[in-house]
């Protein structure tokens, strides 16, 4: 008897789009629609950049992710510094995502088990978002974690040269995560290398 084989995006990606190229999954989009409210300025800038949010596309060039995450941080107007407007973006990601499916299953079952739980699955996220993205889980004590997010070498020449601001944008992820059980101030960066991407976030609860 064949078996069918459950294709995953890597799967469907246009050939046109190279695997060989930092690519990142429609996951990483779908929190964005539903936490921001983009006028039909910004939504003109996301459709120049090949941007439908009601019929996403398989992957897209990091390249596109970054500039969807500046069109985001430009409905923040002013607000703070740069690095700052990229945290509170991934914050407001992750309050978007608690609002999908898979999102609140994941989240309600972390509840359930406690934040290591979720912290580490938060860890296969990051990995499942985009094919370039390697994360790393070190068990610091009963009550800490820290997760080294980095881009795969094989991928690092490719990465455009503002990629830094994921660091923060990822930053903002975890402390939106943490923040679903009343946490705050609970994630530092102890290193950080911007132009690989990479940094070493120390979580605490």
């Amino acid at each position: 008897m064949k078996h069918s084989r459950r294709k995953h995006d890597h799967d469907l990606i246009d050939s046109s789009v190279s695997v060989s190229q930092p690519l990142v999954f429609p996951t990483a989009f779908e929190g964005l629609a539903r936490a921001f409210h983009f006028d039909k300025a910004a939504t003109a800038r996301l459709v120049a950049l090949g941007l439908n949010f009601k019929q996403l596309e398989p992957a897209y060039p990091l390249a596109t992710f970054l500039a969807a995450l500046d069109v985001a941080a430009d409905t923040l107007g002013d607000l703070g510094t740069p690095a700052t407007r990229y945290r509170l973006l991934g914050r407001a990601y992750v309050k978007g995502w608690v609002g999908t499916a898979s999102g609140l299953a994941m989240v309600t079952v972390g509840r359930l088990l406690g934040p290591r739980r979720l912290l580490l699955r938060m860890g296969k996220a990051f990995r499942t978002s985009a094919n370039y993205v390697e994360v790393t889980v070190h068990s610091e004590s009963a009550r800490a974690l820290e997760l080294v997010v980095k881009s795969d070498d094989t991928f690092v020449p490719q990465l455009p040269a503002d990629c830094g601001r994921l660091i923060d944008y990822r930053h903002g992820l975890l402390e939106g995560t943490v923040e679903q059980y009343g946490l705050k101030d609970s994630v530092d960066i102890s290193e950080r290398d911007d132009a690989r991407a990479m940094a070493r976030y120390l979580l605490k609860w």
